[in-house]
């Protein structure tokens, strides 16, 4: 299993484990009025009162676990992204680092290659100073 199956599979073991598995929120705030006692008109509102109340802290609960959740999808996508970016440096810096090497050897050769051609020159120079020199004695 790949790690985003196990995040997935993770993700909703976790959204059932929160949200339970009632199909509906009478099932899980308890509808029914008081279990076969008789009730009044005054404490059915009551209860419908505490029901909606249920209801609606269920609604904000849900919200908000939707909401990490979406969260941890956002910090797993940024996570992924910081591992792509720190691969990229890597290949970066190797990069940067073999194209710096070879800059330096071509200075390096540029430098002996004028060398020997002002060695060069010199030696011509010296070579026609030491001719005429001989020709003139």
């Amino acid at each position: 299993m790949s790690r985003n199956q196990d995040v997935e599979a993770a993700r909703h073991g976790e959204r059932n484990s929160l949200l339970g598995h009632a199909d509906s929120d009478d099932e899980l705030i308890g509808a029914g009025g008081s279990r076969g006692h008789p009730t009044t008109p005054r404490q059915d509102d009551k209860v419908a009162g505490v029901q909606q109340q249920v209801h609606g802290v269920m609604q904000v609960m849900q919200d908000n676990i939707n909401r990490i959740l979406e969260r941890g999808d956002r910090l797993d996508d940024l996570e992924s992204r910081s591992d792509n970016l720190n691969v990229n440096a890597d290949h970066f810096r190797r990069g940067a680092t073999q194209v710096r090497r070879r800059m330096w050897w071509q200075n390096c050769r540029m430098k002996i290659i004028i060398t020997l051609v002002v060695l060069a020159i010199i030696g011509i120079i010296v070579a026609v100073a030491v001719t005429q020199s001989g020709k003139t004695s």
